[in-house]
C-alpha cells in the first residue's frame, strides 16, 4: 500500500471514529430525557363491544328514559353506560345542530354512536377510544332534517353534554312568539283573534294508510268481542330494511275521553303483553307484516273509536273515527 493509501485508511477511520463517538452522545442524551419524563402512562382499559345492545333497550325506550324530543331546554346530559348500546337517544326537536363534550373526567371515558339506520355502529372516540378524533355528528347524518332522525345510540363511560347551537329561533318544536296583531284602524282596541278552526281529520276505514319513517301502517279492522276491542293492521316497509317496535303505550281514546291502554301488541310473530316494553321485528322492504293491538274493558255499545294510536320506536302512527265491528255480527255475516 502506497504512503498516500496508508493517509486516506487513517483519515477515514478517524472519522468514522468520530461518527460513532457523536451517535453514542446523541443515544445517552435521549436516554436520559426518557428517563427524566418517565415511561408514556398507558390508556385505561375499556369494555367496549361494537355489536352488543344493552337487553333493556327496548324498556328503556318504552319509558322515555333519553328521549328529550319535547324538551325546552338549551342542553342535555345524558351519562352512559358501557358494555352494550343504550335506548335510542333523542335531542329537541327543534335542535338542527348541536356541539357536544364530556362533562365528566374519568380516566376511561369513551363514547361509541349507533344512529338509527346506520348499519353498524361508530367508535368508540374520546381520550381512551381507539379512534382519535370524536366526530360529535352535530347534525342530523340523514340529509335534511326529520326530527324522526335524530336517534341514536351511545355506549361508553362519562357523561356527554349535549348544547343547541342550531339558533333556529325555536326550542323543542315551540316557534318563537311572533309579533301581536295590528290594532284596528278606528280604535285603539285589538281586534279579537279568530277562534282556531278545529282540524278535521279523515275518517278511518279499511285500507286507510298512514305512514311513519317510509313505513305503511294500513288498517284492516277493529273487531269487539264481549269486552275486548283487537285492531288489527298490515305493517309494510317501503325504503330500506329497518328495525321496528310497536310500545306497549299505545292506547286508544273514546267518545267520552276515556283512555284505554293495550292488553296486548303482536308484530308478526314477536308479541307482548301488558308491559310497556312492546313487540320489535325486523321489516323486510314490500313484505307486510301483521300487527294487532288488543284493549280490554271496552263498552259493549262502542261502534267508533275516535283515536288509535299506536306509538312505535320512531314516533306516533294515528287512525281516527275507527269503525268497531262486532264478533257476532262476523260470525253472522261470515265476513271480516
Amino acid at each position: 500500500m502506497t504512503p498516500t493509501g496508508i493517509t486516506y485508511l487513517k483519515r477515514g477511520g478517524l472519522v468514522g471514529l468520530c461518527v460513532g463517538v457523536l451517535l453514542l452522545s446523541i443515544g445517552i442524551v435521549q436516554l436520559g430525557l426518557q428517563s427524566l419524563s418517565g415511561p408514556e402512562p398507558a390508556r385505561p382499559a375499556i369494555t367496549y363491544d361494537a355489536l352488543a345492545i344493552c337487553t333493556d333497550a327496548v324498556e328503556q325506550e318504552a319509558h322515555g328514559d333519553n328521549d328529550h324530543h319535547a324538551e325546552a331546554v338549551d342542553y342535555v346530559d345524558i351519562k352512559l353506560r358501557d358494555g352494550c348500546f343504550s335506548g335510542f337517544v333523542r335531542l329537541p326537536d327543534g335542535w338542527q345542530s348541536w356541539r357536544v363534550g364530556f362533562v365528566s373526567s374519568e380516566p376511561d371515558r369513551h363514547v361509541g354512536y349507533w344512529y338509527f339506520g346506520w348499519e353498524k355502529s361508530k367508535g368508540p372516540y374520546g381520550p381512551n377510544g381507539h379512534e382519535e378524533d370524536d366526530p360529535a355528528f352535530e347534525h342530523p347524518p340523514h340529509g335534511p332534517y326529520d326530527p324522526w332522525h335524530v336517534a341514536f345510540r351511545l355506549q361508553g363511560t362519562g357523561t356527554l353534554r349535549f348544547i343547541e347551537t342550531s339558533g333556529t329561533g325555536f326550542v323543542a318544536g315551540h316557534p318563537a312568539q311572533s309579533a301581536p296583531p295590528p290594532k284596528s284602524a278606528d280604535t285603539d282596541t285589538p281586534p279579537k283573534p279568530a277562534e282556531p278552526a278545529e282540524q278535521a281529520h279523515e275518517s278511518t276505514k279499511v285500507g286507510t294508510t298512514e305512514q311513519l319513517n317510509q313505513v305503511d301502517f294500513t288498517f284492516k279492522a277493529c273487531v269487539l268481542s264481549a269486552d275486548t276491542v283487537s285492531c288489527t293492521f298490515n305493517v309494510t316497509n317501503r325504503g330500506q330494511q329497518q328495525q321496528t317496535c310497536i310500545s306497549g303505550s299505545s292506547r286508544m281514546i273514546d267518545s267520552d275521553g276515556a283512555e284505554y291502554r293495550i292488553k296486548f301488541v303482536r308484530l308478526g310473530n314477536a308479541r307482548d303483553e301488558a308491559s310497556y316494553t312492546g313487540a320489535f321485528n325486523v321489516l323486510v322492504p314490500g313484505v307486510p307484516l301483521a300487527a294487532e293491538l288488543s284493549f280490554e274493558r271496552v263498552p259493549s255499545s262502542m261502534t267508533v273509536i275516535p283515536l288509535v294510536d299506536i306509538k312505535t320506536c320512531h314516533g306516533e302512527v294515528q287512525f281516527f273515527d275507527v269503525p268497531v265491528i262486532k264478533d257476532e255480527d262476523i260470525e253472522r255475516t261470515g265476513t271480516r
